[in-house]
């Protein structure tokens, strides 16, 4: 592929599409040392399944974005333990990438010279959760109070990934503060951020977008803006068996309403 800077690729692999016992074995012979080494280390078969199937999704997906096979792919983590390539070769150098799943599916989210960070959730929530001010800023917390149950729940779940798309993108986790980064959601279609002091950052050092998949799932993207304006692709895939194109619904952006981008330079 020769990817776009502007461009940000999301992939989503489903479970239940790699069940196959042969193509199984072919995703375990592509893992690392270390990661053999997990996967043995994990007693529950599902949690086996879905973990090797999330690491030959990983390397599969970052194969089509430079010329090193799946197995050859090398990782590291930072202090909070956000993976990152280290393998020298200067394509892959330049490769961002971030991986998010429920016990369904696995998405992922690669980009040029542009950090990201993706979180996708089921709709499977404890709205108890709603009242933590450790999670929610207090404008979400007036926004939350006065919806009904069954949007309640959907912002729940906007808020959310939203967040941790953010905290994944930047690289810190939850070391950050969630309650920190506080998004307004007001307004149809939309989305804009305010960020606390304590964070050194900007909303509009970062494009944000929520999108649904067909089955009804959340997944929100954070990306650093880089100058160029972003664009998103979909596809599917099986990883070693192929990839098709696909369409997440886009639910929000931080994008709507506004100006296009060269109107907002002048």
């Amino acid at each position: 592929m020769n990817p776009r800077l502007g461009l940000v690729h999301l992939y989503i692999v489903e479970f239940s599409d790699c069940l196959d016992a042969s193509l199984l074995r072919e995703y375990e012979k592509l893992l690392s040392p270390d990661e053999i080494v997990r996967q043995q280390s994990l007693t529950i078969d599902q949690v086996r399944v879905r973990n090797v199937i999330s690491r030959a999704f990983v390397r599969t997906v970052l194969s089509h974005h430079a010329p090193i096979h799946p197995r050859e792919w090398r990782f590291t983590t930072n202090g909070h333990g956000k993976p990152a390539i280290c393998n020298e070769h200067g394509a892959a150098a330049r490769i961002a990438f971030n991986l998010s799943h429920t016990r369904e599916a696995a998405v992922m989210a690669v980009s040029i010279d542009r950090l990201v960070g993706i979180d996708i959730e089921s709709s499977c929530v404890n709205l108890e959760l709603c009242e933590s001010a450790r999670i929610f800023s207090a404008l979400e917390l007036s926004a939350l109070g006065t919806l009904r149950p069954d949007k309640r729940r959907e912002h729940f779940l906007e808020y959310w990934t939203l967040k941790e798309s953010y905290l994944k993108a930047r690289g810190t986790g939850l070391s950050t503060p969630l309650y920190k980064i506080a998004f307004d959601l007001a307004v149809p279609g939309a989305i804009s951020a305010q960020m606390a002091p304590v964070l050194n950052d900007r909303p509009d050092q970062w494009n944000f977008r929520l999108f649904e998949t067909q089955n009804g799932t959340v997944l929100a993207l954070c990306a650093a803006r880089n100058g160029v304006p972003m664009e998103t692709v979909h596809r599917r895939i099986i990883p070693l068996r192929g990839l098709w194109p696909m369409t997440f619904k886009t639910k929000r952006s931080d994008e709507a309403g506004r100006p296009p981008e060269s109107h907002r330079r002048r």
